[in-house]
């Protein structure tokens, strides 16, 4: 990879069904006005961070191993680098930031974890599309 890549992708509203998809069932969902947003840059390792300032260094450990993915600082962003695993990932810096789906008074209610795994996979992949990222 060289320069830099910026990718979004669109929260979600559940207007119907929330509790229904623990279980399975089919939810109703819009796309909302806020956006997680992706920037990806040429590094020397892979390093990734979320709305927290600090950078995490993801080792081999949380690529393979179900422990170290649960106890690391971004295990959304991991997991989402354990499906393009097979892509063979450069070293890059990846940020992730949802602070769209917040305001003064907190956090507005709205989806950002799948936003912000779509613009991650998006970032890394130009040529992706959502069948690359579902579990």
């Amino acid at each position: 990879m060289s320069g830099r890549v910026v990718a979004s992708a669109p929260g979600k509203l559940v207007l119907v069904g929330e509790y229904a998809v623990v279980d399975g069932r089919p939810a109703v969902v819009a796309a909302v006005d806020r956006r997680a947003v992706c920037v990806v840059e040429a590094a020397d390792e892979l390093r990734v961070r979320g709305n927290d300032p600090r950078w995490t260094p993801v080792s081999a450990a949380m690529l393979d191993d179900d422990t170290a993915l649960a106890t690391c600082e971004q295990p959304l962003l991991v997991a989402v680098l354990r499906r393009l695993r097979a892509r063979a990932l450069e070293p890059v810096r990846a940020s992730v930031s949802t602070t769209s789906f917040s305001s003064d008074a907190g956090k507005l209610g709205l989806g950002s974890s799948a936003a912000a795994a779509v613009a991650f996979a998006r970032a890394l992949l130009p040529g992706a599309t959502l069948d690359d990222v579902h579990t």
